[in-house]
C-alpha cells in the first residue's frame, strides 16, 4: 500500500526517471528522510501526495564527511 510520502532516490548521472526511481513510501516526513538518507544516493526527492509539497536533497562530501541538506531546512 502506498503511504503519504513517496521517496525517490537516484544518482546524478544514472537516474531511471520518474516512477522507476521510487524507492519506498512512509507515513511521516521524518521517516521518509531517514529512508532517503539510508539509500546513500546522490539525490533524493520526497513527494507528499496529500498536499503536493516536494522536498529535495542533494548530497555532498566535505573533508571526508557526507552532508545531506533538505530543501525545507
Amino acid at each position: 500500500m502506498i503511504k503519504r510520502y513517496l521517496v525517490f532516490c537516484f544518482k546524478d548521472y544514472y537516474s531511471k526517471g520518474g516512477i522507476r526511481d521510487l524507492l519506498d513510501s512512509s507515513e511521516t516526513l521524518k521517516e521518509a528522510k531517514e529512508i532517503a538518507v539510508s539509500a546513500r544516493t546522490d539525490c533524493a526527492n520526497i513527494l507528499d501526495i496529500q498536499t503536493g509539497e516536494r522536498y529535495y536533497c542533494r548530497r555532498s562530501f566535505h573533508n571526508g564527511k557526507l552532508y545531506s541538506k533538505w530543501s525545507d531546512e
